[in-house]
């Protein structure tokens, strides 16, 4: 019997889940791993970066090559397999080609075919523009568009995983924050107990009344209520975190608090330091300026629009240049309101992008200067609140002594325990608080990747 007993006791203790603690580092390891979000970022960086090469391919030489064979000729009637070789060698043709654009707007195109009939026959045919579209600076616009269109993808991607870096650090914190909480309401509910125990020994001897029996299981009622309440709240930000991580819901995990080690990694910066450092890394105000020169660009192609359509077009037979042939091609428009329009709308667009840049940027400086005017507010709050808790200790301390020797009763001695939890319950939320903005103010700041270590 007792060797079956130890044996239900050992499957019994193999299948307890343990926590597994994860610390912050670790945290930030994981997400950038297995964050949703940051494989589908990594996924689409493959197709962005293609994107460039087939903008770059459009003014390269590109080669093609094509052919065709009739095996069966209508006309014929009476078809034997002499007949079906012949048209077959005879309508069989080979035809390699390569294209060329330039930036000035030439498009040529070397043309071939090899046929069992007419042998090697080359051509050579060219486009010119001579108006709309003769111009380095508008054709290079396809190519500096999908450069800043690059460039901008890459701030995105970049801007995506400080986004889930401070998110899982903010998450984090919070998690510590809710099981400080609930270590918290359990010393609360001990105390409350206590004093519960204590009333119904007075009530018992006649040395209390039943309303104050009863406002102490009220105080208890309450102190469980909130533990009640906290837990939800723990479960709510562990799964918060569980998501950023990729980690399954029903896989236990437990963290540490890191509020003192961060408050020293995220020091209050120089305002005007932070300001620069905002307008120089804020992921969004950089993408704005790159997309204003491609707004810019459009007035360029816009103007060139205008202009007439005259293109010289040449077609050269290299065996035999007698057939060659040379056209020129003349279009004028004509209270073309499409065209017109077009120029009017891009211009409208250089003057709201330039509305939108000086409206970020000033949101942008007020924003650092917010933030650094409350984070300072935060740190004066949490030197006082410092303060009183070391006089709050020292106070406990000496009542601990005056109520071993009788000269208190246990009930101030738990009032003053409970007022110094809620002192330490107001530092730590504020210290989250901080931390928070913190965080974000350094993400805006273009500061995380680099502080982390996390290179792209």
């Amino acid at each position: 019997m007792a060797y079956l007993i130890t044996f239900f006791l050992l499957i019994l203790n193999s299948t307890v889940s343990y926590a597994q603690f994860i610390d912050l580092n670790q945290a930030i390891a994981i997400a950038i791993q297995k964050n949703p979000t940051l494989r589908d970022a990594k996924l689409d960086r493959t197709s962005q970066k293609f994107s460039l090469k087939v903008t770059r391919y459009a003014y390269q030489p590109n080669y093609f090559i094509s052919g065709q064979s009739n095996i069966v000729d209508e006309n014929l009637y009476d078809i034997n397999e002499r007949t079906l070789l012949e048209n077959l060698e005879d309508s069989s043709e080979v035809s390699p080609s390569v294209a060329y654009k330039s930036m000035m707007g030439t498009e040529l195109k070397l043309h071939s075919s090899i046929s069992t009939k007419e042998g090697f026959v080359p051509s050579i045919e060219i486009r010119q523009p001579l108006l709309r579209g003769f111009s380095p600076t508008v054709n290079a616009i396809p190519i500096n568009n999908a450069i800043d269109q690059e460039e901008i993808n890459q701030i995105a991607y970049r801007a995506t995983i400080a986004n889930v870096l401070s998110e899982t650090i903010i998450a984090y914190l919070e998690v510590s924050e809710s099981d400080r909480l609930i270590n918290s309401a359990l010393r609360s509910i001990k105390l409350s107990r206590i004093e519960v125990k204590k009333s119904l020994i007075k009530f018992s001897r006649g040395l209390e009344s039943q309303k104050a029996l009863d406002t102490s299981r009220v105080s208890l009622d309450q102190s469980l209520s909130n533990l009640s309440d906290t837990k939800s709240t723990r479960q709510t930000k562990i799964n918060q975190l569980k998501d950023l991580l990729n980690i399954d819901v029903n896989s236990p995990i437990e963290v540490q608090d890191v509020s003192e080690q961060l408050k020293a990694l995220y020091p209050i910066p120089d305002e005007s330091i932070a300001t620069k450092a905002i307008l120089r890394n804020n992921p969004e105000y950089q993408q704005l300026l790159l997309q204003h020169q491609q707004t810019k660009r459009a007035v360029i192609k816009a103007k060139d629009d205008q202009k007439w359509d005259l293109n010289v077009s040449s077609v050269t037979d290299l065996i035999n240049p007698k057939k060659s042939t040379v056209g020129l091609h003349l279009s004028i428009p004509i209270g073309d309101l499409n065209r017109k329009k077009s120029l009017i709308d891009a211009n409208v667009n250089v003057r709201k992008s330039d509305q939108v840049i000086q409206a970020k940027e000033r949101s942008l400086i007020n924003q650092v200067h917010d933030t650094i005017k409350s984070v300072s507010y935060d740190l004066v709050t949490l030197s006082n609140l410092q303060r009183e808790l070391s006089r709050r200790d020292a106070l406990i301390k000496a009542l601990q002594l005056r109520l071993n020797n009788d000269q208190i009763s246990l009930f101030d001695m738990n009032r003053e325990i409970a007022e110094r939890e809620e002192t330490a319950d107001h530092y730590s939320s504020t210290l989250i608080a901080y931390l928070s903005k913190m965080v974000i103010l350094y993400k805006d700041m273009g500061l995380t990747l680099g502080q982390w270590h996390v290179k792209v």
